[in-house]
């Protein structure tokens, strides 16, 4: 049986190194939670019973992690132990094809994204993935704002903590 697949954009990944850094104090229970199930997927992609998709686009745009000075020696290695070790995330590279397919999301699907996130969903798209994890809120050329119109393409546009695909075995939390 194939294992399921689904994208995970880079604000969520920037989200889990910057709580892995405890660099953010006090994180709202609706960020909290949206980690706790970006930290579980990767656990899960980690032992193959998913896979987690991303873009290479993903590695400029977590550079650095959303910090104003250049990260050091820590940041550096969560995000290429997260990313590029091609132990956990699977990157898509971003082909002539995607690239199109971003444009067609406005030409011809009326979809009207952010440059990058066109790429992103075009990405999850043309790689067969039934979901598309963000937390990114910002403006209504976002993902979420388009939520709808995006999922008429198969793809259901949600936060971490809304995923189906989180086999049941990663829900429970450990006791101690």
């Amino acid at each position: 049986m194939p294992i399921e697949r689904l994208y995970i954009e880079s604000c969520c990944f920037i989200d889990v190194i910057k709580y892995d850094l405890k660099s953010s104090k006090n994180l709202p229970q609706d960020l909290q939670d949206n980690i706790w199930h970006i930290q579980k997927l990767l656990k899960a992609s980690e032992v193959k019973d998913i896979q987690v998709i991303t873009s290479t686009l993903t590695i400029a745009e977590c550079r650095r992690a959303n910090q104003e000075k250049p990260p050091g020696g820590e940041v550096k290695r969560l995000i290429n132990s997260i990313l590029t070790s091609g132990k956990i995330v699977t990157l898509a590279q971003v082909t002539q094809g995607i690239a199109e397919r971003a444009r067609d999301l406005e030409w011809i699907d009326g979809i009207n994204l952010k440059g990058a996130d066109a790429i992103h969903i075009a990405t999850a798209l043309i790689t067969g993935c039934k979901e598309f994890l963000t937390s990114d809120k910002q403006g209504s050329r976002s993902p979420l704002k388009n939520a709808g119109k995006i999922k008429k393409l198969n793809l259901d546009v949600i936060y971490p903590s809304q995923t189906s695909l989180l086999p049941a075995d990663y829900r429970q939390n450990k006791l101690y």
